[in-house]
């Protein structure tokens, strides 16, 4: 006779999960990782693997190779190599999830599967902690990272946490449906159900999570407002270029946010608040930042209005010794970079915390970013967080992956107007753009329509700063081909007239002239009024 206990005892299933079925398990293991992941970044405002990864990757790749993807993608090459990063992380949960179906024991999937879980998150955990962090530059449980080892290790255990419940309980359920006679008890149902509750209930808290902080992700936003528009003197903030290394803007309270000024060669180590800093004597300059990544033509160029405190005051203020070298500059995302101690004195670099009148925006560098007029943007630390003396041999975060050190601005000259390959009315054409050779300024743009066989002089106004572009206007001229080849070069303040011979990005700003080739159309008739004698 059978009792009730020998009735409700499950029936081992005959048949093991396949390994398509342990891809498809470890890969749904591997989406819910990333989601806590990215969900984490938000929470906790600390870097995630993910991006330890992707700063890995930009270091690893050679210069030329990341420079031509800079060039061809613009924009979308940092969002490129995230989602390249994700679909790897997906990916790679779906083969530890073939691994895991091979090997069976005799209890099977469905019986211990928690057990499982956490042998299994603790020896994933133990690796990318305690191994692949260090290779990929974090430091043994991120103890390298500006934000510490608490935050990212143990948002890394949560996250490989979910991703091994995932991945056994989808096993068990799978091995379930192929075995025979299957009879669970209440108490394995309800085991089974609850873990299967807190994995839903995981995976969509994280997506809230994210849908929440989507205005957080850092914006890639082009320095011109349309192809064939005349850029205007003074750059508006929503339409002031943004690139970089970030994907999500760090987020602060200025309650608790202060600029740390330390290191061997400050007499004075000071913590300035955002209120002390505001407190300083200020200044207001305008300033013109390009990107060295900026190809010839590019968008990665814009103007605007900064007020801040003069570096030299906060460095005086800290007692700097006067042989320091070089000044560091740490921004909260990780990012890091430093110029010589000389340029680091001069009156119109500055710890700008305005910008066009405004307070400074996220995506801009609040609360406090360097403005550096005369040195490629990625010298202009944006987030700034902590300064302190370092040696001549320090190199900043690009310096690291072959962009010179103490880049200057190279003379350039753009054409905003008209568009290439644009159609234009003979009577609508207007030719003009901006020219920028940092702090020694434009003395001189001239125009060619053919193509560089001659030359003309261009029209432009004074500079708001000595530290600005120029928009400089061609009067068109009464010979015109019908398809002009329009180029452009500038001469900066010192004479020296730009360079035509082309050259990328990497390592020190591209050179070149920029050309456009438009058609011009003669204007339509105006059409004669119905009625009208002829």
């Amino acid at each position: 006779m059978t009792t009730t206990e020998e009735a409700n005892e499950p029936v081992q299933p005959t048949a093991r999960p396949t390994r398509r079925a342990g891809f498809i398990a470890g890969a749904l293991g591997g989406l819910l990782m990333t989601l806590v992941l990215v969900a984490l970044r938000f929470t906790l405002d600390a870097q995630i693997l993910t991006e330890v990864m992707a700063d890995w990757f930009t270091r690893l790749l050679p210069a030329s190779v990341f420079d031509f993807f800079i060039e061809q993608m613009g924009f979308n090459a940092k969002r490129m190599l995230f989602v390249l990063i994700f679909l790897g992380q997906i990916g790679v949960g779906g083969l530890i999830g073939m691994a895991y179906v091979r090997y069976e024991t005799e209890a099977g999937y469905a019986d211990g599967f928690v057990k499982r879980a956490a042998i299994l998150t603790g020896g994933i955990w133990a690796v990318l902690a305690l191994v692949v962090s260090p290779l990929l530059g974090a430091g043994v449980l991120g103890s390298g990272l500006p934000d510490g080892a608490m935050a990212y290790a143990g948002g890394l255990l949560f996250a490989v946490a979910s991703f091994s419940l995932t991945l056994t309980q989808i096993a068990a359920l799978a091995e379930r449906s192929g075995g025979v006679g299957y009879n669970a008890s209440r108490r394995d149902f309800v085991q089974k159900a609850a873990i299967f509750s807190v994995i839903v209930v995981v995976g969509g808290v994280a997506i809230q999570t994210i849908l929440t902080n989507l205005s957080r992700l850092a914006p890639s936003i082009s320095g011109r407002r349309a192809l064939g528009v005349l850029s205007t003197p003074v750059t508006p903030n929503d339409e002031f270029y943004v690139i970089g290394k970030s994907a999500v803007l760090p987020e602060f309270k200025v309650e608790t946010w202060a600029l740390i000024i330390q290191g061997d060669g400050v007499r004075n180590p000071i913590n300035i608040t955002y209120d002390q800093l505001l407190a300083m004597p200020a200044i207001e300059e305008y300033v013109t930042l390009t990107c060295i990544s900026n190809p010839v033509g590019g968008d990665f160029i814009s103007n605007a209005l900064w007020k801040g405190v003069p570096l030299k005051h906060i460095l005086e203020l800290a007692d700097f010794d006067p042989a320091t070298e070089r000044v560091g500059f740490w921004a909260a995302d990780g990012y890091f970079d430093s110029f010589p101690y000389e340029i680091a004195m001069r009156d119109e670099v500055i710890v700008a915390y305005q910008m066009n009148g405004e307070r400074l925006p996220a995506e801009h560098g609040f609360p406090a970013r360097i403005i550096v007029p005369g040195l490629y943007g990625m010298e202009n630390v944006k987030w700034l967080v902590k300064m302190e003396p370092v040696e001549d041999s320090f190199r900043g975060f690009w310096q690291r992956r072959g962009w010179q050190d103490t880049a200057i601005i190279k003379t350039m000259s753009r054409i905003d107007t008209p568009a290439n390959r644009g159609k234009v009315p003979v009577d609508q054409i207007e030719v003009a753009g901006v020219a920028f050779a940092g702090k020694r300024g434009i003395k001189r743009v001239e125009v060619s329509v053919d193509d560089g066989e001659t030359w003309r002089d261009a029209k432009f106004d004074a500079p708001l700063s000595p530290f600005t572009w120029v928009i400089w206007r061609l009067d068109w001229p009464d010979a015109m081909p019908s398809e002009p080849h329009i180029v452009v070069r500038a001469t900066d303040g010192t004479g020296a007239t730009q360079t035509e011979k082309k050259q990328g990005n990497q390592p020190s700003g591209p050179t070149g002239y920029h050309r456009v080739r438009v058609f011009i159309e003669e204007p339509s008739p105006t059409p004669t009024p119905v009625g009208t004698a002829g």
